[in-house]
């Protein structure tokens, strides 16, 4: 791994593709300042991708980085649909179970 970016440690090929899917996926936040959080670039490309940037994202990060998104996601970071379906994805749920709540914000 190459540039620590937040708390990825990634190369240029992986800053490229994340500079690339936060313009389609944090489209909110300019590219360059989106990558500086890549774990919410990976949850958006997660949450609203498409199969193809799934695939990719599976390839270029693999399993334990994706694990780890979702063990770390923030609220609002994943829609019921798609937090349901990595779970299952990645083996952190049984193909007939229930996945653990999505985060929730607290106010206080």
């Amino acid at each position: 791994m190459g540039d620590t970016i937040g708390t990825m440690g990634v190369n240029g090929a992986e800053k490229e593709m994340l500079h690339v899917l936060a313009a389609k996926y944090v489209w909110w936040r300019p590219p360059e300042e989106a990558i500086e959080e890549p774990q919410r670039v990976l949850a958006g490309t997660m949450n609203i991708g498409t199969l193809e940037d799934y695939r990719l994202i599976l390839r270029v990060f693999g399993t334990t980085q994706l694990t780890q998104v979702l063990t770390h996601a923030a609220p609002g970071w994943f829609q019921p649909k798609s937090w349901s379906f990595w779970h299952r994805l990645l083996g952190l749920t049984e193909p007939t179970g229930t996945p653990p709540p999505l985060p929730e914000r607290t106010i206080r």
